[in-house]
């Protein structure tokens, strides 16, 4: 895959001019020995320094000069950018190349899920390597290059970025060598039961890509509305957040594919930069293999409290390091970003390190597996540290609550939705309130409030060390009040993502 890749990315570049950053990475490639996708990450730096007026400031403003950063120790003393001491620092014309904001042809926003929405510029590199991504990607999960494939947009088809983005990228796929018909449908769950019902039987696969929670929606009411999702070769396409392995069993369940590890990839992607990394087969087999063995988890990921979302990235669009915990990335687009700081937390590991691991503890890896692992290097995200709900000082974060709530017995009349949030009564006592969707005409009840209530605590006492103890403290009064709302009530009206937390 790979090797077909470069190919296709050399035949771009010999048909556009040579620019300062092609010029340099050349000359770094050659005498660099450095990791991967460090001489990418220099030369991105280099040109930001010399063309982006803003981080040409903030470096002045830390004292760097970026002549002696040459090699990836000098790399790792330049301070990261954020959104508070950069993005949000300086004028928005300054952030992009030579401050011209038609240097980004493409303009999305984020969904704000942890601020204010932002506005992100994208140009031909962002499109060129979102098809180099997702060339991978189908061909390894999809096989879309022999099948002939409908793929349903069902990411919110707007200014935020995940719609457009996917389309653009998978439309250039099809006007390549793969098989690809294209819908938008976007967040529409009747047009996509419609679609599935009346277009899909005529492909011989169709790729439902959409937001977790949401994708989990349409094939509910999918199911319920007699569209065939077991005969239809229905494969998934996630991005957005993490889920469970308990959480994919159930929707492959659904489309019939239970135990096909092909059927479904999640990608790691983000408003600033756009497809991070994704999933392959091999990093769903090592997944699933790992939340079976506790020692394993422990080893690999120890600063983890669930299990981490597994991903393949490619090193040389998206330079990784870690610092205290948090992930630190590089990527050239038309608004650069150099040891940008998101607030995700994860370790790095390469193919050969989870082999071993896989290997030590007795696990036999598939021999198909070992030769398809996609790309080489793997991001485990544990999570970000700024969506949470604050308890008695302690963060809750909404990972703590899904996981108790992904049971199948759940699951049947539960949507999987809910909100978070800690309220003060008149008495101004703090308390944790739970609000959980239910399934379409399924109705409360107080056995079902007990159920739920039993397993969030379950969940929270395992995944999160602070309440248990606060728990084993203050007892009842640290239990969540559980709240059932009909299908569909205001607090789960469909939007780009759901919000797992609130304030008061």
């Amino acid at each position: 895959m790979l090797a077909e890749g470069t190919r296709r990315q050399k035949k771009v570049d010999d048909n556009c001019p040579m620019t300062p950053l092609s010029r340099t990475l050349k000359v770094l490639m050659k005498t660099n020995p450095h990791p991967a996708g460090f001489a990418e990450a220099l030369a991105t730096f280099q040109e930001a320094a010399t063309r982006v007026p803003a981080y040409r400031d903030f470096l002045v403003k830390n004292s760097i000069d970026p002549e002696k950063v040459t090699t990836p120790e000098d790399f790792s003393v330049v301070p990261p950018v954020t959104k508070e001491n950069y993005l949000k620092a300086y004028p928005l014309p300054d952030l992009l190349k030579d401050g011209d904001v038609t240097t980004g042809h493409v303009v999305s926003m984020s969904s704000g899920s942890s601020g204010t929405p932002s506005f992100w510029f994208r140009n031909d590199i962002a499109t060129r390597q979102s098809v180099e991504l997702n060339n991978t990607l189908f061909r390894t999960s999809y096989k879309s290059h022999e099948e002939k494939t409908l793929v349903i947009i069902a990411y919110a088809m707007g200014t935020w970025i995940a719609g457009t983005y996917m389309f653009t990228g998978i439309l250039k796929l099809a006007e390549e060598d793969h098989h690809i018909s294209l819908v938008t449908p976007g967040i529409n769950k009747g047009e996509i039961i419609h679609i599935l019902k009346n277009l899909a039987p005529h492909f011989e696969r169709t790729v439902i890509a959409g937001y977790p929670p949401f994708v989990k929606d349409v094939l509910d009411d999918a199911e319920e509305a007699g569209a065939p999702l077991t005969t239809l070769n229905v494969s998934l396409l996630f991005a957005g957040e993490n889920y469970s392995e308990m959480w994919r069993d159930y929707v492959l369940k659904k489309i019939g594919k239970q135990n096909d590890i092909t059927a479904s990839v999640g990608i790691y992607g983000t408003a600033d930069a756009g497809i991070m990394g994704f999933e392959n087969p091999f990093s769903i087999f090592a997944r699933r293999k790992i939340v079976e063995n506790e020692a394993l988890m422990k080893s690999l990921f120890p600063q983890a409290t669930l299990l981490p979302t597994l991903v393949g990235y490619r090193p040389d669009m998206r330079y990784f390091e870690t610092n205290k915990n948090y992930l630190l990335f590089t990527a050239d687009n038309a608004m650069p970003l150099i040891r940008y700081k998101i607030n995700d937390e994860g370790r790095l590991i390469t193919g050969e390190e989870l082999t071993a691991a896989l290997a030590e503890s007795d696990i036999e890896i598939p021999a198909d597996l070992i030769q398809a692992h996609g790309y080489d290097q793997y991001l485990a995200l544990y999570g970000r540290s700024d969506v949470s709900t604050t308890f008695y000082a302690l963060d809750i974060f909404p990972e703590n609550i899904k996981y108790g709530l992904e049971s199948h017995e759940l699951q049947e009349r539960i949507t999987g939705k809910f909100v978070l949030r800690s309220e003060y009564d008149r008495k101004q006592n703090q308390t944790l309130h739970l609000y959980v969707e239910l399934r379409r005409d399924k109705k409360q009840s107080e056995s079902l409030a007990f159920e739920i209530q039993e397993a969030v605590m379950g969940s929270l006492r395992k995944y999160n060390s602070e309440y248990n103890k606060l728990y084993s403290e203050m007892g009842a009064k640290a239990r969540p009040r559980i709240h059932l709302l009909a299908y569909g009530a205001p607090e789960f009206e469909i939007k780009i993502k759901h919000r797992w937390t609130s304030k008061q």
